[in-house]
């Protein structure tokens, strides 16, 4: 056997990383070693973690990190970067230290992980008179994501007026009355016009959108509809507390509560403590045979 085929296992097809178990066609290169692999995303992995281990003695350049671990973590595969969020997010908060900017970038990418209480706590970091329009804005889409709807609307309530803005106090004051207040027989309009605010509000209020759609299609018991809205984020748990609650839910609606228990569970540990986010989510795993008081 070439020895080029020996490191990427070029001659067999049912080969998998021993680390992630990607199958060889769902990545770029596998390393072999004495009956075992590992690909090239747990490479880059690793090389994430010893750098972080580096930064901390010193041995390492801070750009190194903050150029690669957003890419890294994009091409983890979702069960992988789910098992290791905290870990990156700790090397990211060790390298910005107090730099706005950084700050801003590590928030991104807490969110990102679905680490939305991590998000928020690094932009408040920023102190409020230094934070600019988009810090404010991101600090009030990872806000929405924990159900502090007053939060959110506090940390863009001094920004001019225009169309991301206005459209995310809209989202805010939607998602308050939608999911927050749990009224039946909520009318919004048409559910195309939530869809337009979301694409005013921008990317990082694409899950707080999709959010309020998918409560206001179980208010019209369009079940399906609202889990097709919520999957895209449920993808590699992404989803937010506030998601998680809709998502489940949808489970529940269709009598599939051990799905629903799951999800809510997997949300728990990222609500805000003594909120009113973290007691439905405990009252919901109550209700459930699955779930636990």
């Amino acid at each position: 056997m070439k020895i080029w085929d020996k490191i990427v296992g070029a001659a067999k097809t049912d080969l998998y990383c021993s680390f992630c178990s990607s199958p060889r066609a769902a990545v770029g290169y596998l390393v072999a070693g004495p009956e075992v692999y590992i690909c090239d995303r747990c490479i880059a992995l690793c090389v994430a973690v010893v750098d972080g281990a580096k930064l901390e003695k010193g041995e390492t350049q801070l750009w190194t990190i903050y150029r690669t671990l957003p890419a890294l973590a994009e091409g983890l595969q979702p069960d992988v970067r789910d098992a290791n969020a905290d870990r990156l997010l700790d090397i990211a908060e060790a390298i910005v230290r107090s730099d706005a900017e950084m700050l801003r970038w590590a928030a991104t990418l807490a969110r990102y992980l679905g680490r939305s209480q991590r998000s928020r706590a690094l932009l408040l970091r920023i102190d409020a008179g230094a934070r600019d329009r988009e810090a404010a804005l991101d600090l009030a889409a990872s806000c929405f994501d924990l159900g502090q709807f007053d939060e959110a609307r506090e940390a863009i309530e001094s920004l001019p007026a225009g169309p991301e803005v206005d459209a995310a106090r809209l989202l805010i004051r939607l998602g308050r009355r939608v999911i927050e207040g749990g009224a039946t027989g909520v009318d919004m309009g048409p559910i195309e016009r939530v869809s337009a605010i979301g694409e005013n509000a921008g990317v990082r209020f694409a899950q707080p959108a999709a959010v309020v759609d998918a409560a206001l299609e179980l208010r019209r018991t369009r079940v399906e509809k609202a889990r097709d809205l919520l999957r895209p984020f449920d993808d590699g748990r992404m989803l937010s507390p506030v998601g998680a609650l809709v998502l489940g839910d949808a489970f529940k609606q269709r009598d599939q509560r051990e799905q629903a228990s799951d999800v809510w569970r997997r949300a728990l540990p990222q609500a805000p403590a003594a909120s009113w986010i973290e007691t439905a989510l405990q009252v919901r795993l109550g209700q459930t045979p699955y779930g636990e008081r």
